[in-house]
């Protein structure tokens, strides 16, 4: 099965909805947003008609829409309280698993430490991962 086929099975409330339209009545609080194909592709096309070099996610949540963009942009910058390290530096398991290394990568790089995976690969430069308190 695909992704889409799994989000398809989950109650709205709990996953969101295509999210430019129709959007489901009531409040969507704790949700993960599950685009339409159609849907990124639409709001890609309209960024990129805008000239779009830098695209800054404020809440970004688990990252996913960011990640989609990153292939079409060349810079993205994702800004949510889950882009700090948990326990032993791990990632928070909210954040979507294609995402994580490149999280992972981003703290070393903002710290100086470049060792290890996804250190100065071009994927890692492209999207940032910024918590709200750091971005003052």
């Amino acid at each position: 099965s695909t992704y889409y086929s799994l989000a398809a099975q989950v109650s709205e409330q709990c996953w969101g909805c295509e999210w430019i339209s129709p959007r489901p009545e009531g409040p969507l609080r704790s949700c993960c947003l599950v685009p339409a194909i159609a849907g990124i592709g639409l709001l890609g096309a309209r960024l990129a008609n805008l000239d779009a070099e830098v695209l800054v996610s404020v809440g970004s949540g688990a990252g996913l829409v960011e990640w989609l963009f990153a292939a079409r942009f060349p810079r993205v910058i994702c800004i949510d309280e889950f882009y700090r390290p948990i326990g032993e530096g791990a990632v928070n398991s909210w954040v979507v698993p294609q995402l994580r290394a490149l999280v992972v990568a981003d703290w070393r790089r903002q710290s100086g430490t470049t060792e290890g995976e996804g250190a100065g690969d071009t994927e890692s430069e492209q999207i940032s991962f910024v918590h709200p308190s750091d971005a003052a």
